[in-house]
C-alpha cells in the first residue's frame, strides 16, 4: 500500500536522521534501496523526515531549519496593534548554520534573533515584548523572506506568544492559559504558536 510505503520511508528516515547521517548520504541510499517509489516522492518524504529531528530538547522533538530559505508563514494572530510577549526555545547543533544575526521570527516592525554570529549554542529562550503598539499579522517563522541575509539554522522546539494585560506576568498557578491556534507545516510535524491570554 502507498500510505504504508511512504510512513515506512518516513520513519525510516527520522531514524537515519536521529543517527547523524546528513541528508545528501541518505538520500541516494534510499532511492537506490526503494526505486519503485519514484525519484519526487521518496525525495518529497525523506527531506520531510528530515526537517523535523528526534529528541533534540531532552527527549522532546524540534524542527529543523537548515539555514537556507526555510521558514514558515502564520497567518495574522490578530488585526490590532497592541502588545505582546514572545518565547522561541531554540539551539544550533554546529557552527555556521545559517546567517549571523539570523531571524527566529520576523514581523513587520520588529524581530527575534537568538543573538549576532551563526556560532554553535546550546538549548537558549530568546524573548522579546512590548507593552503597545506591535502588529502579529504577518509572522515569518526562521527568517526574512524579503532578505535573504537572516535565515536561521538551527533547532526551534516551542514558540509562545502571549499577551498579558498591564504587562505583568501573575504567579502561573493562579492563572489558566488558553491555547488559541496551532501551526502546521505537514501531516506529521507542527510547531506550536500559543496566542494567549491570562485569566486569573
Amino acid at each position: 500500500h502507498k500510505g504504508n510505503r511512504n510512513n515506512f520511508i518516513f520513519v525510516l528516515s527520522c531514524r537515519l536522521s536521529e543517527a547523524g547521517l546528513p541528508l545528501g548520504m541518505a538520500m541516494p541510499m534510499i532511492l537506490a534501496r526503494y526505486p519503485s517509489m519514484g525519484f519526487k516522492e521518496t525525495k518529497t518524504t525523506v527531506s520531510s523526515a528530515y526537517k523535523r529531528t528526534f529528541a533534540v530538547f531532552g527527549t522532546k522533538p524540534g524542527v529543523r531549519f537548515d539555514g537556507v530559505n526555510d521558514s514558515f508563514n502564520s497567518s495574522p494572530v490578530r488585526d490590532t496593534a497592541g502588545d505582546y510577549h514572545v518565547f522561541v526555545i531554540s539551539q544550533r547543533p554546529s557552527n555556521g548554520l545559517g546567517d549571523a544575526g539570523a531571524y527566529l521570527i520576523k514581523e513587520a516592525g520588529w524581530n527575534l534573533s537568538p543573538g549576532s554570529g551563526n556560532g554553535q549554542y546550546a538549548p537558549f529562550v530568546s524573548k522579546k515584548s512590548a507593552d503597545s503598539g506591535a502588529t502579529l499579522t504577518n509572522l515569518k517563522i526562521g527568517r526574512d523572506p524579503a532578505n535573504q541575509s537572516y535565515d536561521f539554522g538551527g533547532d526551534i522546539g516551542e514558540l509562545m506568544i502571549f499577551r498579558i494585560p498591564g504587562s505583568l506576568i501573575p504567579p502561573m498557578p493562579l492563572c489558566k492559559v488558553q491555547r488559541l491556534s496551532q501551526i502546521t507545516m505537514s501531516p506529521s510535524r507542527h510547531l506550536w504558536r500559543y496566542i494567549c491570554s491570562w485569566r486569573c
